[in-house]
């Protein structure tokens, strides 16, 4: 039998595409098949494309954080408040509803609110902040919804940063953990929390929500700010990340030099706030849902009595009595409560070049490991004198990370521990030697003869050229494994087991830190420590080339630390 000719097989599919396109609209039946379409066929016009909604959002975002408002309302339902809004600003804002309604609210549910003129993206948070609500940019409007539903539609941004770093071979692992450190750390995927951030050629892409992505636009050009300066005196003590930086330190700057007197007798704490906010014309904000979780509410009485008081005194004796505390957020003062607070922490950058980078009174600048190592004491100063207890390590909402490549630390804090630690930064500034920051002279010592045997020569006792510092950190297979006096045993034993006698010499030391064990030795003897401390978890450059990229191959001999890649493990240095 002859084979089946080929249009004999493929007639029935033929006829009976013909019949269904016969069906179609001449347009549609066009378009299946590639053919033009009708200029006037809005039907086939191409979909928006991503980029058109990102440059969307974007421009959304723009007219928001450029726009003021003011608002007075009471018991107005929040649908009424979203089409009022929109008339006085031109923005559109929608509710999502089904949002709402899961967590019990709808469009009908009373806001109460009063602050003068401020930035509109400050009005927002604050009045939504009340309902524990949030609001998210759609391609069209604001949109009211759930910080859950807010977690489900995060942003994804890319930010180009190699111009922080400053650096041929940028180590992108200390940005992200800088980051994830200060940057509301239980947002992040590695705490449980929605957000993820990973390097990719020139930058980091991040997916996160609106207000994160807003404090990191704020760190990398804090950051960018500090790059750029020739000289770290040209700086302030401290660099905000916040949004409204500059208008805060101008409510804060006239909350210590407005000074009167008040006296107040069992007055509700809206009538105090109202006189303290009325002499300094400064808005001020009560978080009556953070009142309302302490037993506490705008009618708790207060009684005062203060001539020529400032206003920032006057609002600290009137938190006390009440166990309250206030929050700066952009050009309005919150009053709440102190656990309230700590979900409000201020993110500052600190530059500190002078105190990480050179010799004590030199301009003679150190080595990447020695900088590491100058990190290292000074965070531990800083953690173990400043408020202990406000520290993550002790169970606080504090936390720090070193950016080297600027040589800032990042701190988040309260206003308080902000102000303590710029004080003893002060302090430690001010003490400094008064020898001129010259490289200092070199000393010729005599000729000597050569000692008749190697034994009779006497050991030296000040620093020698052969002298490096290491910090050891936990390997990546031992993370999170060591507590600090885990730390400090091993720190012990290690000057017990290896060279013994050396660590006699003051110029010696193995101290340890927060991250690890910080250790001073000849280099000599750092491959016996390097040995050592790696069969107990922990590892560490490599000892072969002081200035080597951190993301350089660790090479020691057989029994060495193990090699430290861009995921985790070994020592700091930069």
């Amino acid at each position: 039998m002859s084979p089946t000719p080929v249009f004999a097989r493929w007639f029935p599919c033929y006829a009976l595409a013909v019949c269904l396109i016969g069906l179609l609209p001449s347009s549609a039946a066009l378009a299946q098949f590639g053919g033009p379409p009708r200029a006037d066929a809005n039907a086939l016009d191409p979909p928006q494309t991503s980029s058109a909604e990102y440059q969307q959002i974007e421009a959304l975002e723009k007219r928001v954080q450029a726009a003021r408002l003011g608002l007075q309302v009471v018991d107005m339902p929040l649908d009424q408040v979203a089409k009022l809004f929109t008339q006085r600003t031109g923005i559109p804002m929608r509710i999502d509803e089904r949002a709402l309604e899961d967590v019990g609210h709808s469009i009908e549910t009373p806001v109460t609110f009063n602050l003068p003129e401020i930035a509109t993206e400050t009005l927002l948070y604050l009045m939504l902040k009340e309902l524990d609500l949030v609001y998210v940019m759609d391609t069209g409007s604001i949109v009211i919804t759930t910080p859950e539903e807010e977690e489900s539609n995060l942003r994804t941004k890319f930010y180009a940063v190699e111009d922080i770093f400053n650096d041929p071979n940028p180590n992108y692992d200390i940005l992200i953990e800088m980051l994830t450190t200060c940057i509301e750390p239980e947002s992040w995927e590695e705490l449980g929390g929605p957000g993820s951030i990973a390097p990719l050629r020139n930058g980091v892409i991040i997916s996160q929500t609106y207000q994160i992505h807003r404090r990191i636009q704020g760190l990398f050009a804090a950051l960018r700010r500090v790059q750029k300066s020739p000289r770290q005196s040209n700086l302030p003590a401290m660099i905000s990340i916040a949004a409204y930086a500059q208008e805060a330190e101008q409510i804060e700057k006239r909350l210590r030099l407005v000074r009167t007197s008040i006296t107040l007798t069992d007055a509700p704490l809206e009538r105090a706030t109202a006189a303290i906010s009325d002499f300094g014309r400064i808005p001020i904000h009560i978080d009556n849902r953070g009142l309302e979780d302490v037993g506490l509410s705008t009618d708790s009485r207060v009684t005062m009595q203060l001539n020529d008081a400032s206003l920032d005194y006057m609002l600290d004796v009137l938190g006390k009595q009440l166990e309250l505390t206030t929050v700066t957020i952009g050009e309005v003062v919150m009053v709440t409560t102190p656990e309230e607070a700590e979900s409000e922490l201020g993110t500052h950058v600190y530059p500190v070049k002078d105190m990480v980078r050179y010799r004590l009174g030199t301009e003679t600048p150190l080595s990447k490991r020695a900088v590491s190592g100058q990190f290292d004491r000074l965070i531990e100063g800083i953690t173990t004198t400043v408020e202990p207890e406000s520290w993550e390590e002790l169970g606080g909402p504090g936390s720090l990370a070193p950016f080297p490549y600027a040589d800032c630390l990042v701190v988040s804090q309260i206003g308080d521990v902000h102000r303590k630690v710029a004080e003893l930064l002060e302090q430690i500034r001010k003490a400094k030697p008064k020898a001129s920051m010259t490289t200092p002279p070199r000393v010729v010592q005599p000729r000597m003869s050569a000692p008749a045997t190697r034994h009779s020569a006497a050991p030296s006792r000040g620093p020698v050229e052969s002298d490096i510092v290491v910090s050891y950190t936990p390997a990546k297979s031992h993370v999170g494994e060591f507590s600090r006096e885990d730390l400090a045993r091993i720190a012990e034993r290690l000057k017990q087991v290896v060279a013994p006698q050396s660590w006699d010499n003051e110029e010696h030391f193995a101290d340890a830190t927060h991250r690890g064990v910080f250790v001073r030795q000849s280099r000599e003897v750092q491959r016996t420590v390097a040995n050592y401390l790696a069969k107990q978890g922990l590892s560490a450059p490599s000892l072969e080339d002081e200035d080597a990229s951190p993301l350089e191959t660790l090479k020691t001999n057989r029994q060495g630390p193990p090699t430290l890649d861009s995921q985790g493990g070994g020592g700091g240095f930069f």
